[in-house]
């Protein structure tokens, strides 16, 4: 009992910590990495997203924090033409822009799935690109503007190429990065089930077949919800699948369970999905 516990406190401790340093990181991150070829004036980056008549959000001063410039540009504060404004200003908080390089940028966190990039020249000009519908969760695009007169303002320019609409790509990247999920999650939880004595080979088949099936509906739905809904549906799909899944497997080990108190099942439920989480979200930076 002492032993248990001790450990209970322990990993507790661990996904406290965790949660700290990534800034209680519940759930998945996907990201927008965009390279920009062809330009040899200064300029400020973001992404654009279509937006209803009542979409807009009054602007906050601490979503500038976010920003990788010190100063936001002022053009794209009133940018709400053709249906677009800015991702980063009204929709993107928990998401952030960091500059990697001098013409390489990143939206981590909860980037939109379906978006433009877009510069704003130092003079003011407002350069877009077409519209974009990622194709993985984690993309990398690059937008070559070679040859486009940045001394105007233009809408719809530049190729564009990266993750973008490869349907082929996208399904083997997310087949990959769910098997990562599974071969994680068994690991962490048959584990930390070794670690709270339990030794029949039956509880350990349980809990591995258990995984095995609601990872991969877990996964499936989670994609899906982010594919089609975007990054606000994805994250409802998320808290309700990760409830969903922590409710069926108390209930499946609180039946099937044997050797050790009940009580002890439904600890090892929570630790042990607290712990999956964060670890997939670790191997895969994804599902």
């Amino acid at each position: 009992m002492k032993k248990i516990i001790a450990l209970s406190i322990l990993l507790f401790s661990i996904f406290s910590i965790s949660t700290e340093t990534t800034q209680a990181d519940f759930g998945p991150k996907t990201s927008v990495t965009v390279t920009i070829v062809g330009v040899d004036v200064a300029y400020s980056f973001d992404l654009l997203i279509e937006y209803g008549n009542d979409d807009l959000f009054e602007v906050d001063d601490y979503q500038f924090d976010r920003y990788y410039k010190e100063t936001f540009p002022e053009e794209l504060i009133t940018y709400h033409e053709d249906g677009f404004a800015s991702y980063f200003l009204y929709y993107g908080i928990p998401s952030n822009i960091d500059q990697v390089d001098e013409h390489t940028f990143n939206m981590s966190y909860i980037a939109p799935s379906s978006f433009k990039i877009v510069i704003v020249t130092e003079t003011g000009n407002i350069i877009t690109s077409e519209f974009i519908t990622k194709s993985t969760f984690d993309s990398d695009i690059t937008w070559d503007l070679s040859g486009v007169d940045l001394t105007t303002s233009q809408n719809d320019v530049g190729i564009l190429s990266g993750n973008i609409d490869d349907q082929d790509n996208q399904f083997w990247t997310l087949t990959t990065q769910v098997i990562y999920r599974i071969i994680g999650t068994l690991i962490v939880e048959l584990g930390l089930l070794f670690l709270f004595m339990y030794r029949k080979k039956h509880t350990f088949k349980i809990v591995t077949i258990t995984n095995i099936i609601t990872q991969l509906v877990l996964s499936i739905f989670t994609v899906n919800a982010y594919i089609y809904g975007g990054s606000l549906v994805f994250l409802f799909a998320l808290l309700f699948g990760e409830f969903i899944v922590i409710s069926a497997e108390a209930i499946i080990y609180l039946m099937t369970f044997k050797e050790k108190p009940k009580w002890l099942s439904i600890i090892y439920v929570l630790l042990a999905n607290i712990l999956s989480l964060i670890i997939s979200v670790v191997l895969t930076g994804a599902i």
